[in-house]
């Protein structure tokens, strides 16, 4: 019997680069559910965020129908017991909360709930991750089944920078598996999808390579691919993050074979933002960002990241304001913090410096790096403003942490 870990781990590969998911065409919103339902998907959500970013996936884990996603992804196609009973085996440990907790939030991300809206009837929960303690944005938008008298389940879920629903990215993973045991599904495939069953030992040598930290050879291997599959949007999307690790060259250059082979996507301009910014691009950074913040209807850390664009243009006034809006939204947003930091350190304003240093350190626990040692805090520390904050800390400075 095939290992079907193996392409459980495409899948999971798939959702760690990937952030995506807006309307499919013809989706409109509209229709809203029930006041009770709507009630129970609203606390649901919440408690999704709270025990999420606290490392407990327990809720949404439980929430999660695989089920019933594996009955979307398996469609129309004919799967032999010994086949469907491979599947559930390779996918019993597969599940969105313990795959968000272990990919992001153990390594400093977050899970913000953003909004629910309703789209043909059904209810849909926006979540903003970011995937470390210095970003990393995605976008994950729970499809809501809601359930009589308690909470709703997730049978399927977009991600916005593949722009499709969990279950095609399950259905792409899947098909090689069932395509091996029919011999005659791959006769009935289009081009794309026959190719890709033809070509699976490379591209599982490709995530092998990338899982083994052999970014450069992954990369290699991938571009051997045939023409068909170097367009494939999956394909592209695992280029792009292989290739951030290889070096910018290869980064950009992903980026580019993206834009051409899909013209006008909304996934580009979440995957083009940093690319812009370190190009120094910063109109098309802004323009992206602001296409991205109309894309998900609001989001205030993208304020944080205009504020960015913005330090970096020394337009110090705006991009103090602009990150006082996210931090106004969002009092907790670690990443506003420290870009505002960044900002009065500009300025001088030494004393708004400690003052954030102290909120960080003594509201939300952060443990702070020894400023003394760190270049960007150098005139800082000679100052006064520094002398008094250290000497009212509750604690000195000791074990590494979040300070940059």
């Amino acid at each position: 019997m095939r290992d079907f870990g193996r392409l459980v781990a495409l899948m999971t590969f798939t959702l760690s680069l990937a952030a995506g998911g807006a309307l499919r065409a013809g989706e409109a919103q509209g229709g809203k559910p029930d006041p009770a339902a709507e009630k129970a998907c609203l606390e649901f959500a919440r408690k999704v965020e709270e025990t999420i970013n606290a490392g407990d996936p327990s809720i949404l884990d439980k929430a999660f129908d695989r089920g019933a996603m594996l009955a979307l992804a398996l469609d129309g196609l004919d799967v032999s017991p010994q086949t469907m009973s491979g599947i559930n085996a390779g996918l019993k440990d597969f599940s969105l909360g313990s795959l968000v907790v272990a990919q992001s939030i153990r390594s400093g991300g977050s899970y913000k709930f953003l909004r629910l809206r309703t789209v043909g009837g059904q209810p849909r929960a926006l979540f903003r991750l970011l995937q470390n303690s210095e970003g990393g944005l995605n976008y994950h938008e729970l499809i809501l089944a809601p359930q009589p008298g308690g909470a709703p389940r997730v049978p399927d879920f977009y991600v916005y920078l593949s722009a499709e629903r969990m279950s095609e990215t399950m259905r792409r993973a899947l098909l090689p598996a069932v395509a091996e045991q029919n011999k005659g599904l791959i006769a009935k495939l289009t081009g794309q999808q026959s190719d890709f069953v033809r070509n699976l030992p490379k591209i599982q040598a490709v995530q092998a390579q990338n899982r083994a930290g052999k970014h450069a050879e992954a990369l290699a291997t991938l571009k051997t691919l045939p023409a068909s599959l170097q367009t494939d949007k999956n394909v592209l999307i695992t280029r792009v993050g292989i290739a951030a690790n290889v070096g910018e060259e290869e980064h950009l250059a992903a980026l580019e074979a993206m834009r051409v082979a899909l013209p006008g996507d909304p996934c580009l301009d979440i995957m083009s933002m940093d690319a812009l910014f370190l190009r120094k691009k910063y109109a098309e950074t802004i323009a992206a960002v602001d296409r991205v913040d109309k894309l998900v209807g609001g989001d205030s850390y993208l304020h944080v990241f205009r504020g960015a664009v913005q330090l970096a243009q020394k337009q110090l006034d705006k991009a103090r304001e602009c990150v006082q809006k996210a931090l106004d939204a969002e009092p907790k947003m670690i990443q506003a913090h420290f870009t505002m930091i960044a900002v009065c350190l500009a300025q001088k304003d030494y004393a708004a410096v400690a003052k954030s240093l102290s909120y960080l350190e003594n509201d939300m626990g952060v443990e702070l790096n020894d400023l003394a040692q760190v270049p960007d805090y150098a005139d800082f520390v000679k100052s006064e403003e520094y002398r008094k904050w250290q000497a009212g800390r509750k604690k000195p400075a000791s074990a590494p942490g979040a300070a940059q």
